[in-house]
């Protein structure tokens, strides 16, 4: 596929991708505004926690392991369809007896998870924590058909079943939470994945694929993907693992630590998730397709301007929002029970956090990489090396630090993670070895500091304003003007590479949606 192919099904995935994220913001926002960084909700973010990690991981685990073998199986054929049949037996048995293990054991895991929490608290987290387990299974099935479209090159359901997974705990939120509290929101949670799974696994229904085959999952196709997963599973929960380490230590600080730290996460999350998780859904079916054929030359190339690319949007989100946190915080979330001096607290762990940012979006690129490749195993000891890595440089610094030593050590981890990955990489990945790399990421950086220091000045002149200019909406719209403009004429006189490739996809995909008859015609 071409870069223009490529930028054009990313930004159709980014479209639905930032629906759904600034449909997930809202409901942390509407969290905010309910419970603020109060008991209730300490406990939901600590029950959430655990089914958050196992559902995210597995939603994708299971595209990185399916689809490379539906790539070689054919997506359309027999073979692929028995294939998908014995990956829903083994998790319906495996993830099912999971569910049960997790509602079950829910007062010990959350004990587990939040030492220091009191009895009021842990008991209304182990209530949500039973009520969200089963998300787990139902967001794993609807993922297996995720995986199928993928393979057909469809990206567009899926991404609208995101939407309305999130869609379902706002309503959930606005609808319910004065009367039931909390429970709206964990509720929300579950009805969510109940509508995505709903959505999701009729699609292949319809396309005649069997469901279920206790034959094909014991075949050696299956049985080679299970073996994949049990060593994918950890390495991609280490990109998640912080969460949970997070909550685990913040339990034995302050009310309400927990909370701040969630709300910095979803702020970055919220604004740098939908760009990272397009160019990782769309770049990987591509990456897999050349690594089975051999095309190293292609393969090499494409993985140049993920580098390149990554760099492009990812570095002006960071130092944007690096300048922008107090007042954009202050936007988002102050109001009702988000006090001014949770307002404060977040942005300090935000700003924290943002450090790694680019470390992190990097790590993602070549995980991938690593996975088109199929080896399994180098990543599962490069994650190990990294859990150790995060876990141990938090525990070192909290004595010192307080709440800080999380973000600090999860953005210290990631630049680690992601050198350690690029080391394992060094003799299959030759634009490592490229100069060129390393200069085109050089100017995106230099612009990016450029559009970083405007947002500063900007921050400088507004600190004191008064009257309109004092307003929060107002000061983030000027920052991210004056961010943006300097940023975009930065990169026009440094000459940056893919820019103007970026921008005529962009330019072809709205021109075709605001005139697709036309087009048609010219076809």
């Amino acid at each position: 596929m071409t870069k223009r192919g490529i930028l054009k099904a990313s930004l159709i995935q980014m479209i639905f991708n930032a629906v759904a994220i600034g449909v997930a913001f809202l409901r942390e926002v509407l969290i905010a505004n309910y419970f603020g960084t109060g008991m209730e909700a300490d406990a939901y973010l600590v029950a959430y926690a655990l089914p958050l990690v196992l559902y995210t991981v597995m939603t994708t685990v299971l595209p990185l392991v399916l689809v490379p073998a539906l790539e070689r199986a054919r997506p359309d054929t027999e073979d692929g369809k028995r294939l998908l049949a014995g990956t829903n037996t083994v998790l319906v048995l495996s993830l099912g007896a999971l569910t049960a293990v997790m509602w079950l054991g829910a007062p010990a895991i959350i004990r587990l998870q939040a030492p220091g929490f009191d009895a009021p608290t842990a008991h209304l987290a182990a209530e949500l924590f039973g009520l969200m387990a089963p998300i787990v299974l139902l967001l794993s099935l609807a993922w297996v058909a995720c995986s199928w479209l993928f393979s057909l090159k469809r990206f567009v359901l899926p991404a609208l079943a995101k939407v309305i997974f999130n869609l379902a705990g706002v309503v959930a939120l606005v609808a319910f939470a004065a009367r039931y509290g909390i429970h709206a929101a964990a509720s929300g949670v579950l009805v969510g994945a109940i509508l995505q799974a709903a959505i999701l696994i009729p699609s292949w229904v319809r396309a005649r694929m069997p469901f279920w085959s206790w034959r094909d999952a014991r075949s050696p196709q299956v049985r080679a993907l299970v073996g994949a997963s049990l060593i994918m599973i950890p390495v991609q929960a280490n990109l998640y693992l912080y969460l949970i380490v997070d909550r685990f230590l913040a339990s034995m600080l302050p009310q309400g630590t927990i909370a701040i730290l969630s709300y910095a996460d979803k702020v970055i999350k919220a604004f740098s998730g939908v760009t990272i998780a397009a160019l990782g859904v769309v770049i990987f079916p591509y990456l897999a397709e050349m690594a089975s054929v051999n095309h190293h030359d292609e393969l090499d190339r494409l993985i140049r301007f993920a580098i390149r690319l990554t760099a492009l949007i990812i570095l002006p989100v960071q130092l944007g929002l690096m300048a922008a946190g107090q007042p954009l915080v202050r936007l988002l979330f102050e109001r009702g029970a988000f006090l001014p001096e949770d307002t404060a607290l977040t942005t300090v762990a935000m700003n924290y956090q943002l450090i790694g940012l680019f470390a992190s979006a990097l790590s993602m690129v070549f995980y991938r990489v690593l996975f088109a490749f199929q080896r399994y195993k180098t990543a599962l000891g490069v994650s190990a090396i990294a859990i150790v890595i995060n876990i141990a440089l938090k525990a070192a610094l909290m004595p010192a630090l307080g709440f800080i030593a999380m973000p600090l050590g999860t953005s210290i981890a990631a630049t680690l993670e992601v050198l350690i990955v690029a080391y394992a990489l060094r003799h299959d990945v030759r634009c490592f070895r490229d100069a060129a790399v390393y200069r085109d990421v050089g100017k995106v950086l230099a612009a990016a500091l450029a559009g970083g220091a405007a947002a500063y000045l900007v921050v400088g002149r507004l600190a004191q304003a008064t009257g309109i200019w004092a307003a929060a909406w107002v000061q983030v719209l000027a920052l991210v003007a004056a961010c943006g403009a300097v940023y975009v004429v930065a990169l026009a006189l440094l000459r940056v590479e893919d820019v103007g490739t970026a921008a005529l996809a962009l330019g072809r995909l709205l021109k075709r949606r605001l005139h697709p008859a036309g087009e048609e015609a010219q076809a």
